[in-house]
C-alpha cells in the first residue's frame, strides 16, 4: 500500500495518500469563497497522479461535511489557482459528492454578515 503525508513550511501535515485515495481535512476558512472551491497544491496532484490515485476525500472539521470525488473527474474539471499559497488546481464544490454536514461555501454565506449603510437625505438631493 502507498502511503506518503504532505506537509507544509511549517511542518503540519496539509494532505496524504493512502493506497489510492488522496485525502486532507480543512477548515471553512480553506474553502475558496469565488467560486466555491476545494483546491489542493500542483505538486500534490502530481505526485497523487504518478501514484495511481483514483480517488480524493476532503474532510471539513467546521462542519462535518465529507467531500468525495473521482481523481479523474477532478483532473478533467479543476482549474488552475494562485492566490498567494502557490500553484493549485482546485474544484468547484457543485462537482464534490457531499455527504453528512452542510457544505461550508453555504456556513460561509451564512455567516457574512449583511452591511446596511443610513444615508442622509440631504445626501440624496446631490442626486
Amino acid at each position: 500500500m502507498i502511503y506518503r503525508d504532505f506537509v507544509n513550511s511549517r511542518g503540519q501535515a496539509t494532505a496524504s495518500i493512502v493506497g489510492d485515495l488522496l485525502r486532507k481535512t480543512i477548515g471553512a476558512q480553506h474553502v475558496l469563497r469565488n467560486p466555491p472551491a476545494i483546491a489542493f497544491d500542483a505538486e500534490h496532484i502530481q505526485a497523487a497522479e504518478e501514484a495511481g490515485v483514483k480517488r480524493m476525500m476532503v474532510r471539513d472539521r467546521d462542519t462535518g461535511a465529507v467531500y468525495r470525488v473521482s481523481f479523474e473527474a477532478f483532473q478533467a474539471k479543476s482549474f488552475e489557482v494562485n492566490r498567494g499559497f502557490g500553484q493549485q488546481r482546485a474544484l468547484a464544490l457543485r462537482h464534490w459528492q457531499i455527504e453528512g454536514g452542510e457544505p461550508s461555501s453555504s456556513k460561509l454565506i451564512e455567516t457574512t454578515p449583511a452591511t446596511t449603510k443610513t444615508v442622509d437625505p440631504g445626501q440624496l438631493s446631490l442626486l
